[in-house]
């Protein structure tokens, strides 16, 4: 029954994906499935078309740097709350966690009369930035669950031996948080890849990313290249999420007590 039960779960999460691919199979080029004589063909017109092509790449590269930008300011407002508590540091915690709270039209309002005003609007910078705000919330999480996990005595027999601050964070805490920062950069990573709403606002046909342009391209109809990307990033996203169970550690990040195996 069990297995039943999942296998329908399975099947109702996997229909999508496999009309999906379906679609960017087909033949004709038209929104039908199952395809007909199916090819590639439709692949290969996606990296061979410029505007496509630039714009998958333009969005793993804005994905890329927004969640290193994330965890860079993540890490240290983390780190900061949890050897030195105080009203700042978690004034610092709270906002960064209301960032991803907020509903994703507010903030993209917000920024858009940011950029405006400075003269900034639909520059590539500024959805970067904008996704790492938005975003930073979720290697914040993970930074700080990998912090609570530290035993304390580790830090106080490390400072028995002579080690100040700044060696015990580089000695001890860096390369036990490793797996921990991969998680929150791959999470933001794969969120500011698919994220459409902000960088429509902030940067709209200046800057288009790969969900943009596909919206954008809505307005004239249908065009296979449109399943081709989502193709693309769905794979990419499995790549990612098989990465992290790889290098991060999710048994921790579920709640799995430290001390069990």
């Amino acid at each position: 029954m069990r297995i039943f039960f999942f296998s329908l779960i399975a099947l109702f999460i996997g229909s999508p994906v496999v009309v999906l691919v379906g679609v960017s199979l087909h033949e004709t080029g038209q929104m039908m499935f199952p395809p007909s004589n199916p090819h590639l063909g439709w692949y290969i017109f996606f990296f061979e078309q410029s505007q496509w092509r630039d714009a998958f790449v333009r969005s793993l590269t804005i994905a890329a740097l927004s969640a290193l930008v994330a965890l860079v300011v993540a890490v240290p407002i983390a780190y900061a709350g949890w050897r030195f508590p105080g009203r700042t540091v978690g004034l610092c915690v709270t906002l960064a966690m209301i960032s991803c709270l907020m509903p994703a039209v507010v903030m993209a309002l917000g920024f858009l009369l940011f950029w405006g005003q400075i003269g900034y609007a639909g520059e590539p910078i500024s959805i970067i930035l904008c996704h790492a705000i938005s975003f930073v919330a979720l290697p914040l999480v993970t930074t700080s669950l990998g912090l609570r996990s530290i035993d304390p005595e580790w830090l106080n027999a490390a400072q028995t031996l002579g080690a100040n601050e700044r060696a015990r964070f580089i000695t001890l805490v860096l390369p036990y948080l490793i797996p921990y920062l991969i998680s929150g950069y791959l999470f933001v990573f794969v969120l500011s890849l698919n994220e459409y709403i902000i960088a429509f606002m902030v940067a709209g046909f200046a800057t288009e990313t790969l969900p943009v342009r596909v919206f954008n391209s809505l307005r004239s109809g249908f065009v296979p290249a449109m399943a081709v990307g989502a193709v693309l990033f769905y794979l990419i996203g499995v790549l990612v999420f098989a990465l992290n169970a790889k290098l991060g550690h999710l048994e921790r990040l579920l709640g799995v007590p430290r001390d069990r195996p």
